[in-house]
């Protein structure tokens, strides 16, 4: 069975390879990280081990701070981690805004005093 979904894997990859089709997924993670450290590849829970002929895998996670009652309009920060990253020499992650109120994703400005 796992060899079989790790051929479906493979086959996938050959695809987006040959077609440059972009394809997109989700998966499960382990039990929630409430210990404090952050999310890895070792937290995907899957069988196919789809992630490892992946050329990107990017974690998209929430930046709670305290209260998380928020109004429609209110801003939602975001962090983008490239986990692995075949395609570019990037490494590291990207700060986002997210409005819910229009569904608009935004990459965060840094400014100099941040950057200090």
């Amino acid at each position: 069975m796992v060899l079989e979904q790790v051929d479906r894997a493979n086959k996938i990859k050959q695809w987006v390879d040959t077609y440059r089709i972009p394809l997109f997924c989700t998966v499960n993670l382990r039990k929630p990280a409430g210990d404090g450290r952050e999310r890895n590849l070792a937290d995907v829970m899957e069988t196919g081990n789809y992630w490892s002929a992946a050329s990107a895998v990017l974690f998209l996670l929430e930046n709670k701070q305290g209260n998380t009652d928020r109004g429609p309009d209110d801003l939602v920060q975001l962090t983008l981690k490239f986990e692995k990253n075949k395609l570019s020499d990037f490494k590291g992650a990207v700060q986002l805004t997210f409005k819910p109120s229009t569904g608009v994703v935004a990459e965060t400005q840094e400014t100099d005093k941040e950057k200090k």
